[in-house]
């Protein structure tokens, strides 16, 4: 037997079987979400979409409350919580298998995105963040995207991008970023402020945050990227080494 809740796997492992014929059961059509705003608390069934959870936390609580879960909008709730989840809030508030209530943000937080070539020195930025991303203040949370990519002269690179969240103001931003991770050489110019629930249309890719956040509700149309793509998050134990 397969379950399935958004179907958002890459392996294909929630509706395919190598084992022969097998039921898949499928929870899409399981999908009410009831907020509750005095206890700060939410029912979700298992075929709703970690969008359609954001969207309605904004819709019914207001810009101050938040979840902190993942950064696809098209994942099946059923699936993601049990796998525990990591987020732009997991520096907060850990987990969102941890949480058993909403949580509260400011109502404008502050996002930022910069890129770095392998000609700009990505290698080393990627070998520092290594070494501070865990240990920074917890209303900080920056992750990395790599890509391929060509320089300038059209030979192949490879891109770090650098994403952040983070839970105050750019006054208080700029400062912590020249202690905390100077290499970077964040700009004024590079951050932006938004509410939270457009932070995450910010995370989807929709860079300026403007777009409107019903797309969140949009079952297969959420995704601003056009060419299909297959993606890999890892985690390790031990730093890789800048010649690793």
């Amino acid at each position: 037997m397969r379950v399935r809740s958004g179907g958002h796997d890459y392996e294909g492992l929630s509706y395919s079987s190598t084992l022969g014929p097998f039921i898949l059961l499928d929870l899409f059509n399981l999908r009410s979400i009831g907020i509750d705003v005095t206890s700060n608390t939410a029912w979700v069934q298992s075929g709703a979409t970690l969008g359609e959870l954001y969207h309605a936390i904004s819709e019914k609580a207001g810009p101050n409350v938040a979840f902190p879960a993942g950064v696809c909008p098209t994942v099946g709730i059923g699936g993601h919580l049990s796998g525990g989840v990591l987020g732009t809030l997991v520096m907060a508030f850990r987990l969102a298998a941890d949480q058993v209530t909403l949580v509260q943000v400011p109502p404008n937080v502050m996002v930022f995105s910069a890129s770095r070539t392998l000609n700009q020195g990505a290698t080393k930025l990627v070998t520092k963040w290594q070494n501070v991303a865990y240990d920074l203040d917890g209303r900080l949370f920056i992750r990395i995207v790599l890509v391929p990519d060509e320089d300038e002269k059209g030979n192949k690179t490879v891109k770090a991008t650098f994403n952040s969240l983070f839970l105050g103001s750019k006054a208080e931003l700029l400062p912590l970023m020249g202690v905390s991770f100077p290499e970077l050489g964040l700009r004024e110019e590079d951050c932006a402020e938004m509410s939270w629930i457009k932070s995450v249309l910010y995370f989807l890719g929709y860079l300026s945050g403007g777009k409107n956040e019903s797309v969140l509700t949009e079952r297969g149309v959420a995704d601003p990227f056009i060419t299909p793509f297959k993606a890999k998050s890892d985690f390790v134990r031990n730093l890789v080494s800048e010649q690793g």
